[in-house]
């Protein structure tokens, strides 16, 4: 029996380079800018070599796609990669013609364990393929994040690609909402592109007026801080409820009556599919087939049910 197909969501986020003459590069602005990074990405030049204690490693970016879905749902862009480790040296037991020993494996070409990567690029939201062995640390998101920002330069741009974790369906609301009396709220927020909550839409306009795409916000109050909506620090709740934000959300304050602090916010919503597992994992070759259009719909429907669309905000010029 096919076992489940299983991804973790994530938030596609665009910054800036820090330190960087305006002259070199452009900035990353639309669409298609962060499809030529990511499909520039593909190439094996970019490929990012980690050390590990005892092995050596190779990440991997390859077979970028792109979908156009039509049909019963509205015209849907959606990309997909490849994403893969494979491990070029490992420190273990080897056989010799008079024992065992340990020693240094080489294999060529290298194991390598695959995953996919399927952008919604209406909701800039990315379907992260469920691996434990390889998501066991931050270390693949790392990987990546690395091959993106050479593959950024070479391609002429001076922005960053960046996924964040989307948490669970109301997972930092729910814990702001728990406190009697909230006295401190710390969270990094970075850019809504595009779409965010009604709630938020005020904080939006200010940080896209004010060309800010990472604000640190650290709010402390210790007769409490207000929990209303529309206010404030529900407006940055609700950004880092929708994945817009750095790292994990920090709250303080009285909740179930004695003094507590909260961490919330790092771990990804997950998604489960019957079916498609094998074929997402390795039939994609051809982006127009009718099994690929079927698989990629059922991957946004999912996406949509562990976090449905809010309010849709244009993207800027």
């Amino acid at each position: 029996m096919e076992r489940l197909f299983e991804f973790d969501l994530y938030r596609l986020i665009v910054l800036d380079t820090e330190d960087v003459f305006e002259f070199v590069g452009r900035r990353a602005e639309s669409d298609p800018d962060y499809l030529a990074i990511l499909a520039n990405g593909c190439a094996a030049k970019f490929d990012f070599h980690y050390q590990g204690p005892k092995n050596q490693y190779l990440w991997s970016l390859r077979d970028f796609l792109q979908h156009e879905l039509g049909g019963d749902i509205a015209p849907h862009r959606v990309a997909s990669v490849r994403f893969a480790r494979s491990t070029s040296e490992q420190q273990t037991q080897i056989v010799t013609d008079e024992t065992i020993i340990e020693g240094t494996s080489h294999a060529v070409p290298p194991p390598a364990t695959p995953i996919r990567l399927i952008f919604d690029m209406q909701r800039h939201l990315v379907a992260v393929e469920r691996n434990g062995t390889l998501m066991a640390t931050h270390g693949w998101l790392d990987s990546l994040h690395a091959i993106l920002d050479v593959a950024a330069v070479d391609a002429g741009f001076r922005s960053q690609l960046r996924l964040e974790p989307v948490p669970e369906a109301n997972q930092v609301l729910e814990a702001f909402r728990s406190f009697q009396r909230l006295t401190r709220l710390r969270a990094t927020l970075r850019l809504p592109n595009p779409e965010v909550s009604r709630h938020a839409k005020a904080l939006y306009d200010q940080m896209r007026e004010g060309a800010v795409r990472e604000y640190l916000n650290d709010l402390r109050g210790v007769s409490g801080l207000s929990q209303a909506e529309g206010n404030l620090p529900h407006a940055i709740a609700s950004l880092a409820q929708e994945g817009y934000k750095k790292g994990d959300v920090l709250l303080a304050g009285i909740r179930n009556g004695r003094r507590e602090q909260v961490r919330t916010g790092r771990h990804a919503a997950r998604g489960q599919l019957d079916g498609i597992r094998e074929f997402i994992r390795g039939a994609m070759t051809i982006a127009r087939t009718k099994e690929t259009q079927t698989a990629l719909k059922s991957v946004l429907g999912e996406i949509d049910r562990i976090h449905p669309p809010e309010v849709p905000i244009e993207q800027s010029d």
